[in-house]
């Protein structure tokens, strides 16, 4: 049975275009009325989660509360947050919710189960929030599995690349590669999670040498298919998820 999509947009607008779009690249129709019933709700004045996780400036939480219970108030089944970063409330947001809220950390880690990479020497390459807050660390401690940052130099570039990616300012690329190649090289590593989905726009032109990489963004919206079209029971997963581990990037921390 068909479910009913919440989207929780505007973190930023561009991804969640981009998350939008993947969503109907999947969603094959033959005719209008075959297509999935979805509900996005663009929020584009949720403060940055970054800077109140740095710096503790605006929270995001209310703004974030209120746009979950809009879309949960429309009938939707469930709700789907393209945004790594606001993972961080994740708790609270599902704690005030009667339906699932899909979570970016676990649909990776079921994926890296899936391809038996849950394993091998896994990186990321996130904002600093997502970093700081320990969005991915966290739930990843609860199935055993470790994950490995960039250094703090490498950090400062890479989250500057990703803002500059929202602002649609001019990306050094090259430079942006060879980070990534040292990263690679450097740890090992088998799998890249590419976990801010701004990255997703500018997928195409990233080199990763031999390391697979896993797009947050678009894996998000392959999972978000699999259970509007019922193919997985999202209430069953979820529970599922709930009885494994309690997520713990709750802003109350």
């Amino acid at each position: 049975m068909e479910k009913f999509v919440g989207i929780l947009g505007g973190m930023g607008t561009d991804a969640t275009t981009y998350f939008y779009k993947k969503l109907m690249e999947l969603d094959v129709a033959e005719n209008d009325q075959d297509h999935l019933k979805i509900m996005l709700y663009n929020n584009s004045k949720i403060p940055d989660r970054t800077n109140y996780i740095l710096y503790r400036e605006e929270s995001p939480l209310e703004e974030l509360l209120h746009s979950s219970e809009i879309l949960e108030s429309t009938g939707v089944d469930f709700i789907t947050l393209p945004c790594n970063t606001a993972h961080c409330f994740y708790d609270d947001l599902n704690f005030n919710l009667r339906i699932p809220l899909l979570n970016i950390v676990y649909e990776v880690i079921l994926d890296l189960t899936k391809k038996g990479k849950n394993k091998g020497k896994i990186g990321l390459i996130a904002t600093k929030g997502t970093i700081a807050a320990d969005v991915y660390k966290k739930m990843f401690k609860s199935y055993d599995l470790e994950i490995v940052y960039p250094l703090e130099t490498d950090q400062d570039f890479v989250n500057d690349f990703i803002y500059r990616i929202k602002m649609k300012k001019k990306l050094e690329f090259e430079k942006f590669n060879n980070t990534l190649k040292n990263f690679s090289l450097e740890n090992n590593l088998d799998v890249i999670i590419l976990g801010c989905t701004e990255l997703s726009l500018v997928l195409n032109k990233l080199n990763f040498e031999n390391c697979e990489v896993i797009d947050s963004n678009y894996l998000l919206a392959n999972r978000t298919y699999i259970y509007a079209k019922g193919i997985e029971d999202v209430n069953q997963v979820y529970k599922t998820m709930i009885n494994d581990c309690r997520f713990s990037g709750s802003s109350k921390d």
